[in-house]
């Protein structure tokens, strides 16, 4: 859980007390610039103590905050869409309890 604690500080400058194992997968077809063309994603939901997200620009650019739905409208990585399709339910419940506590 260490791990994707810092890696949500790393990636959106966002913090979150708790968070709650989805699960592991094993993706195949996910190709990275170090070779490798599987990978064993471990997945968890956090409610983020704010949501002004800090995007370091080697990390990403132009963050937006999207629904379940919405997000699936845009191009996304194939692992991400894999992880959206198996946890849809419990990412909507998840984004229905952050929105109320904006």
């Amino acid at each position: 859980m260490d791990t994707a604690k810092r890696e949500l500080l790393e990636e959106t400058g966002l913090q979150a007390k708790t968070f709650q194992p989805l699960g592991i997968e094993d993706i195949a077809n996910d190709s990275c610039g170090r070779g490798a063309d599987s990978h064993r994603w471990h997945l968890y939901m956090c409610i983020p103590d704010s949501f002004d997200m800090r995007i370091d620009s080697a990390e990403g650019k132009d963050p937006i905050w999207l629904s379940i739905e919405e997000a699936l409208l845009h191009k996304l990585t194939a692992p991400v869409t894999h992880c959206i399709g198996i946890y849809k339910d419990v990412l909507k419940d998840a984004s229905r309890e952050a929105q109320n506590m904006r």
